[in-house]
């Protein structure tokens, strides 16, 4: 069991950021259930679903072409990933700092 003591919020931003080290940073803080839940299940469900949505099934597809993504695609992913770790810091910096508080 992790020991009850205060975490630095700026590293735990950081860890998050870092793969692997998101899962340390969730687990710091007794929250790596809930983290695994929202970020591994819940974003890859909504993932799967907005990629078939606006792009159908020949997005699931490859044709070992190297311009196989085209610039919709492309942004649509950079916008996902940006909105996904936005919402990552965001939910590790509120957790850690009730963590904190809880703990002092």
């Amino acid at each position: 069991m992790v020991e009850k003591k205060p975490v630095n919020v700026n590293w735990q931003m950081v860890f998050v950021l870092i793969p692997f080290l998101d899962l340390y940073a969730s687990y710091r803080i007794q929250k790596l259930r809930f983290w695994l839940l929202i970020f591994g299940v819940v974003f890859a469900i909504a993932t799967l679903l907005l990629n078939y949505a606006l792009f159908g099934m020949d997005h699931f597809t490859w044709n070992n072409e190297i311009g196989a993504w085209d610039s919709a695609k492309l942004y649509f992913h950079i916008t996902l990933t940006i909105v996904t770790l936005g919402s990552a810091v965001y939910v590790i910096r509120r957790w850690s700092i009730s963590w904190n508080e809880k703990v002092s």
